[in-house]
């Protein structure tokens, strides 16, 4: 595991600026974690950000992982996502989390996650189909193009009774949040 996240206080931004931002698998910023190498023990306490800045000139997409949680992008502190649209691969599950605490469905305080839209014009439907997305925050401004075709979209953290937590959701003007698939036509499936 990678324990909790770190009480050390933070200021600094990470950011990054690509063509395409692919998550896959377990992404952690600021991690507090005891490990045992059978000839020592000792904590890893690293300081994370106080804001993680993700942008896209195109997409964003959720790869899924190769154990059973998916891809995971998490942070105690704030994320900015500005991309063309964000959406799970095929059948991945994906989760963004600002003021992750490392316990079950419990986010920080005064956390914001914020997606933004890059460019003016719609993107087509993406070439994906039942995949899961959670964006999870204290305050979650969507004002970008998040999408999950014939999947679902989940805004707020899951609590253990799967009733979506957080304390203000904003769907702002301009903003595209659909599980619809109208207009993709793609392969799925398989033959025996």
């Amino acid at each position: 595991g990678y324990g909790t996240p770190s009480q050390q206080s933070s200021t600094p931004v990470f950011s990054v600026a690509a063509d395409l931002l692919d998550i896959r698998d377990r992404v952690v910023f600021g991690p507090h974690q005891s490990t045992n190498t059978q000839a020592e023990t000792y904590t890893l306490d690293r300081r994370g950000f106080a804001l993680v800045d993700l942008l896209s000139r195109g997409d964003v997409r959720m790869l899924g992982g190769t154990g059973t949680t998916g891809a995971l992008l998490q942070t105690p502190g704030n994320i900015t996502v500005t991309a063309a649209q964000i959406y799970p691969a095929t059948r991945a599950t994906g989760t963004i989390t600002a003021g992750y605490t490392g316990i079950e469905a419990k986010l920080l305080v005064g956390s914001v996650l914020n997606i933004l839209r890059y460019g003016d014009t719609d993107p087509d439907v993406p070439y994906s189909a039942f995949g899961l997305l959670t964006l999870a925050a204290d305050t979650i401004n969507q004002g970008g193009v998040v999408r999950a075709p014939f999947g679902r979209i989940t805004l707020g953290s899951l609590s253990s009774g799967s009733v979506p937590q957080a304390d203000s959701i904003h769907l702002l003007a301009g903003s595209i949040t659909s599980v619809s698939g109208v207009g993709l036509v793609m392969p799925y499936g398989g033959s025996v």
